[in-house]
């Protein structure tokens, strides 16, 4: 495919003939001895890379394109990917409003499904550009949201929706050309980190990048998870985790396992890793949490709504219920 402003449709599964019916469950506290990680049944054995919660429930993306979501059972919503080449899907992201679900991969795949029409819409190589993919943010409500996609050549992509047509700026390269591993927006700022030790906030919607950190810091950074602007955290593929405060840099090392993807609100924390490592955090400290797997994770959500989220090598799921 090449590159789709206004964009190309497939038709999906209908929401009314297959009900979400995932039942709502509250989980930004922690801790309750009822709850704990729990495998889900997975419909496939492709590696899985990223997890997001929309209106209707999670949202999984993952190696050959694969897209799932739970309705009855986990199952998948697409074959191929948007551009039915079974590129893997790197990152998701869902609209203020949770209606429309975005994802990003190899090969510039790019796309976009409504949850209300079941439908998918490619737009793919946008500006011509097939990099790899590595996060997606969505800004704004869906139909008019801003779209930032990062590459593993240190790419920043800007994109406005209008209706569905998506217009889309020069590329920006904030860093030195690091791999962008994850981009991420608050309603005041927002960051993305490389895997060059750089951590970069806009705070003018994407129009400049400052660098905001860690001088010296020495590993990988692998994702970034924002509470607040004064309220950030990094995880590294050494176990740690980098937080600021909106002035200073502080690191903890959390434990021996490569930290994969992290995911915070004002309220809690999770951090997920190597050997199906996942930590809570809890008054400040990272406890790591018992989990029913030892296959790497790369993805996590945290749910209010819906149970939280985790996904990984191999197909696997789990879920805190």
């Amino acid at each position: 495919m090449t590159g789709g402003d206004a964009g190309s449709t497939a038709d999906t599964p209908s929401s009314e003939s297959n009900p979400n019916t995932k039942p709502a469950v509250e989980t930004s506290t922690f801790g309750n001895q009822d709850r704990k990680w729990t495998r889900a049944t997975s419909p496939t054995d492709e590696g899985l890379c990223d997890v997001v919660m929309a209106a209707d429930g999670p949202y999984i993306v993952g190696d050959e394109g694969t897209i799932l979501t739970y309705r009855d059972r986990w199952e998948g919503i697409l074959r191929h990917g948007p551009t039915t080449n079974s590129n893997a899907l790197c990152g998701a992201a869902a609209s203020a409003d949770g209606r429309h679900v975005w994802v990003a991969g190899n090969s510039g795949v790019l796309g976009q499904y409504d949850i209300d029409t079941s439908q998918f819409t490619d737009y793919s190589a946008p500006r011509g550009i097939t990099n790899n993919w590595t996060d997606i943010a969505a800004v704004g409500m869906s139909g008019e949201e801003a779209l930032y996609v990062v590459d593993d050549s240190g790419h920043v992509l800007r994109g406005v929706n209008n209706g569905g047509d998506v217009t889309w700026d020069e590329p920006q390269t904030p860093g030195d050309g690091s791999d962008i591993t994850s981009v991420v927006f608050t309603d005041e700022a927002g960051f993305l980190c490389d895997t060059n030790a750089g951590v970069y906030e806009t705070t003018d919607d994407g129009d400049t990048w400052d660098r905001i950190g860690i001088e010296e810091a020495g590993p990988d950074f692998t994702d970034i998870a924002p509470a607040r602007r004064d309220a950030i955290s990094v995880s590294c593929d050494d176990g740690t985790v980098f937080r600021y405060d909106g002035t200073n840099w502080t690191n903890r090392y959390i434990g021996e396992e490569a930290l994969c993807a992290i995911d915070r609100n004002t309220d809690t924390g999770l951090l997920c890793g190597e050997d199906g490592a996942i930590y809570e955090q809890q008054q400040g400290r990272w406890e790591r949490q018992p989990t029913p797997i030892e296959e790497t994770l790369h993805g996590i959500a945290i749910g209010t709504e819906y149970p939280s989220v985790a996904v990984g090598e191999d197909g696997t799921i789990i879920e805190y219920v």
